[in-house]
């Protein structure tokens, strides 16, 4: 092969190989780009992901409210001043009384009697009677629409909830009458609070020398069980409370001092003692 042949195909062998070594290295510029996009990628998304993760969630206090017969939870107070600002509407027409409410984040409930019948639980939007409609549940009143009007119906506030021990033969009497409108919180001053398993419990305060001595109930102790009903069991469907009217043994599972513990009340006995004045006037 002549010299200059030589010379020629060694040029074209060695601008083919600076041509591949240039192909080469932008490829491996390219794949480290995409390598750094990933990285980069990821790491915006686990950023996003653990912010949404440590979001404290609502506080238990600000969207948890429980009232019976006039008992009150946490914030019930300044919720209170609010609504009474609202404005005031006509009451009902209809022949019912609200016994009870509960609310929730995301629930909102409330226990009326209607014509003297046993208590019912009514959820926003259920129709209580033909053509009138639960609208909205408040810490102390109901709004109704009532066949295309808007009414309330507020909660009554018994000045006495005690039957006094002298008339133990009247207690018993409204005992037996009150089996199917029986409520166990109504004994007690309750409010709601978040156990650290995220369910709900009821703390207990202001109790009673009486209420302490029938039940060994000590103040600050946290009921966690009822029964076999958990208290978010309980707080869904507050009609459930009547089931316990006759119990004479009946498990109450709380919280004391950090352990937890299992007592027997009578609840038989103190459906006798303790009843709303809202029952004991329709009994008389």
């Amino acid at each position: 092969m002549p010299i200059w042949a030589e010379w020629s195909f060694i040029m074209k062998a060695e601008i083919l190989r600076k041509r591949l070594n240039i192909f080469l290295i932008l490829c491996s510029v390219a794949l480290l780009l995409v390598i750094i996009w990933q990285q980069f990628f990821m790491a915006v998304t686990v950023t996003q992901q653990g912010i949404q993760l440590v979001q404290p969630a609502p506080a238990v206090s600000a969207n948890l409210s429980w009232r019976w017969f006039g008992e009150a939870g946490p914030g019930a107070q300044a919720r209170q001043a609010e609504e009474d600002e609202q404005e005031q509407l006509a009451e009902a027409s209809i022949n019912a009384e609200l016994l009870g409410v509960v609310r929730t984040q995301d629930r909102a409930t409330a226990t009326i009697s209607i014509n003297g019948q046993p208590e019912k639980v009514f959820s926003i939007g259920d129709e209580i009677q033909s053509g009138i409609e639960l609208l909205s549940v408040t810490t102390s009143r109901i709004i109704l629409n009532e066949r295309g009007r808007c009414v309330q119906i507020t909660m009554r506030r018994p000045d006495n909830m005690l039957v006094r021990a002298s008339n133990v033969q009247a207690g018993n009497t409204a005992a037996s009458r009150l089996q199917n409108n029986f409520s166990l919180p109504n004994m007690f001053n309750a409010v709601p609070v978040q156990l650290e398993n995220n369910a709900t419990g009821f703390q207990l305060d202001s109790l009673s020398e009486e209420i302490r001595t029938l039940t060994e109930i000590e103040e600050g102790d946290v009921i966690i069980q009822v029964g076999n009903n958990s208290i978010d069991d309980l707080m869904a469907n507050p009609g459930q409370w009547m089931n316990y009217s006759t119990e004479t043994t009946l498990p109450v599972t709380l919280m004391r001092d950090g352990q937890e513990t299992t007592i027997y009340v009578n609840a038989f006995s103190l459906s006798a003692r303790i009843l709303p004045n809202i029952n004991i006037e329709s009994m008389q």
